[in-house]
């Protein structure tokens, strides 16, 4: 006897959806939701559908690299990423269309215009969205990746750094450099790799058994259209302390500049009087005086990454969601200096 040959209505009665949706699952296509993608496909291996097995990417897909209003003032950070995505997108051999989402849009939970009626194979997210926005996206059942910030409400691929243990690594190498009062700075609910690094910190200090002053710690303020560039909430904090520490981490590379040009206007040296370390490795980093000591986060490799992400999510819509971290490494300048145990006191 012949074995029956497996068809999307054969699917279709053994899930309990219509022809109509296995299709849409199985060509990629927006209108079935995520859960029942996966199930769909699952099904389809399970049961020996043999176009599921022998699925190749077609060319020329369609990838929307969805960038919040807040990015278009950085030309430092996340310039570099999202295009490192274009060109990566564009050498697989597909279409990159690059699409902003203005404050309205994201509040309204409005798509961008044409997605819907595009035929867009995968989605992926540059910087930080709502929540709401990002379930929005997820329920229309395209593929998508969530670049350089996690959701805790929402289970979404990511592809970003290892934060936590970056900042572990800085804040231990001031350790190894004989401090023991040092400071934290970044605005902990602004992003998630911000929270990550405080927790490296965190994490550094505890291992060490230090103590942290928490009122060497500035954890709040700079909203996302704030904090390039602006430095008037940090002069405020600076100017109210009564101490300081013998060095400051710094949650991104700008917030330690400005904190060097802070300090120097006060008539303290760095590193002389105190340290200071960053994160990112930018541009800016390296030309600063003191240049600054910091942890180079891999960004071209984040872009390229999360493209190889998206294109296996959209030829295995079922395969696990899943967060990934690359790891980066230490760079070495002039702004940290080591300091003997007579020195390791606040100022």
């Amino acid at each position: 006897m012949c074995e029956k040959k497996v068809s999307l209505q054969t699917i279709a009665d053994r899930i309990g959806v219509s022809k109509y949706s296995v299709s849409l699952a199985l060509n990629n296509k927006p209108g079935v939701s995520e859960e029942l993608r996966k199930k769909i496909f699952e099904v389809s291996q399970e049961m020996g559908y043999e176009k599921v097995k022998r699925k190749v990417l077609p060319q020329n897909l369609n990838i929307v690299i969805l960038i919040p209003e807040y990015i278009h003032k950085d030309t430092f950070f996340y310039n570099d990423i999202y295009w490192a995505i274009e060109r990566w997108i564009q050498i697989k051999g597909h279409t990159a269309i690059l699409t902003s989402i203005n404050k309205q849009m994201e509040k309204m939970l409005m798509l961008p215009v044409g997605f819907a009626e595009r035929e867009i194979a995968g989605v992926l997210t540059v910087g930080v969205l709502s929540e709401a926005y990002i379930k929005k996206l997820k329920e229309t059942g395209v593929p998508l990746i969530s670049v350089d910030q996690y959701y805790d409400a929402v289970n979404v691929d990511v592809v970003g750094t290892a934060n936590e243990e970056g900042a572990f690594q800085v804040v231990e190498y001031l350790i190894e450099n004989g401090h023991r009062d040092i400071g934290f700075i970044g605005s902990i609910g602004m992003t998630s790799s911000v929270y990550e690094r405080w927790c490296g910190y965190q994490k550094a200090m505890l291992k060490y058994n230090l103590k942290i002053n928490r009122e060497h710690c500035i954890l709040e303020g700079a909203s996302l259209e704030t904090q390039f560039g602006i430095q008037t909430e940090l002069e405020s904090f600076v100017d109210k302390l009564v101490s300081y520490p013998t060095a400051w981490f710094c949650a991104a590379d700008r917030t330690a500049v400005n904190l060097i040009n802070i300090l120097v206007k006060q008539g303290l040296s760095v590193p002389e009087d105190i340290s200071v370390a960053g994160f990112d490795n930018q541009a800016i980093s390296s030309i600063s005086v003191p240049a600054l000591t910091t942890y180079n986060v891999k960004r071209t490799d984040m872009g390229k990454l999360a493209v190889d992400r998206i294109l296996k999510k959209i030829a295995e819509p079922a395969s696990p969601t899943m967060k990934t971290a690359l790891y980066g490494e230490m760079v070495i300048r002039e702004s940290v200096r080591r300091i003997c145990e007579k020195d390791n006191k606040s100022l």
